[in-house]
């Protein structure tokens, strides 16, 4: 199951009743394992629910997030000893090829970025 929280659709529903997470899970039956979460710090109430859905279920979670700043200091559920943390770093000169520097310049070395540089 993968939830974007860019939705802003999506963002605003699960703001406003956050148990709702729970739901879909259960909606979605035993066809899922994973639960994708991305741009989970818009949401920080949703690591109490995931918190929980650890604790009581077999669901894996992969959380990621453009900014823990306002995890880290609004008091969220960081779920420690529960959860692994993995930075992406942006890509290095080794990892592409054909580098350009006014392309590096223009676009930067985050993936997304880049590949969408490559592709337009």
């Amino acid at each position: 199951m993968l939830l974007n929280l860019l939705d802003p659709v999506l963002e605003e529903r699960l703001a406003r009743n956050p148990k709702l997470l729970i739901e879909m899970i259960n909606a979605a039956g035993k066809s899922i394992n994973h639960v994708f979460i991305d741009e989970i710090q818009k949401i920080p109430k949703l690591l109490d629910l995931v918190h929980l859905l650890i604790e009581t279920t077999s669901l894996k979670f992969i959380l990621a997030g453009s900014s823990a700043r306002k995890l880290k200091y609004g008091g969220a559920n960081l779920l420690a000893g529960r959860a692994f943390v993995y930075n992406l770093y942006p890509l290095s000169v080794f990892e592409l090829n054909n580098l350009s520097l006014k392309q590096v310049l223009e676009w930067g070395l985050l993936l997304a970025i880049f590949w969408k540089s490559l592709h337009k």
